[in-house]
């Protein structure tokens, strides 16, 4: 499991760690220092209980969020200091982490941790998982040896328009899901699946109005049914 923000992701974290299960905890940063500063000394105390397993600080803060890669090195290293015990990254755009300017990055964290989206990319279902494992291999050719996890990837099963190629729809989430699934289970690649829970507040806050159709679940905790027939 993994969550974004530790203000409101700490219980989640603690019960999905108490029924066996690898726990990513996620420290929510940006430009604000304050909060900023609150979320990683909650993210270092929560790992000091024992219940992480690998601790993010930040998800996609040099595309969204307005940090550096020096800043997000600097928050990275002071968790290190903190909790030298648990393996810490952050989550970072492909099309981020490529840049030779972020490569303080990689040689910052102990898990090259991105996401990956060929639906964002505009790539027909067709092509999605191709385009996927092409990316893969691009980031771990320069993670100088360390794993490489995907943080998120996912394919939206409604919205009003197409993105290029790539159409939302709950047949082309079932094939993305069956297909990158298979794929990371033979690869031995660690993948987090964007997202769990469908969420209505997020309806029209993004493009082509998917924002409320990544889940595997409805708002209501009811599994789809393309998802269901693979996770069953």
């Amino acid at each position: 499991i993994r969550t974004f923000a530790c203000y409101n992701g700490g219980e989640a974290i603690r019960y999905a760690k108490s029924l066996g299960m690898t726990t990513v905890a996620g420290a929510w940063m940006d430009s604000r220092d304050g909060p900023s500063r609150a979320e990683l000394n909650c993210l270092i105390a929560l790992a000091k209980e024992g219940v992480v397993d690998v601790a993010s600080v930040g998800s996609e803060v040099i595309t969204w969020n307005g940090l550096s890669a020096s800043q997000i090195v600097s928050y990275i290293q002071e968790f290190r200091a903190a909790v030298p015990t648990i393996p810490v990254t952050t989550a970072i755009k492909h099309e981020a982490i490529i840049l030779p300017e972020n490569s303080a990055i990689i040689d910052a964290v102990d898990i090259v941790y991105v996401n990956i989206y060929p639906f964002w990319s505009g790539y027909s279902i067709d092509a999605a998982l191709s385009v996927f494992i092409q990316e893969y291999e691009m980031i771990k050719a320069i993670s100088g040896g360390k794993d490489v996890w995907i943080s998120e990837t996912g394919w939206p099963s409604d919205g009003s328009c197409a993105n290029g190629a790539a159409v939302p729809n709950a047949i082309n989430q079932e094939r993305y899901l069956r297909e990158v699934l298979e794929w990371c289970n033979r690869e031995g690649v660690v993948l987090s699946w964007f997202d769990a829970f469908e969420q209505l507040w997020k309806d029209g806050t993004e493009w082509c109005n998917v924002a409320s159709h990544w889940g595997l679940f409805d708002a209501y905790g009811i599994i789809k049914p393309g998802p269901a027939r693979i996770l069953s």
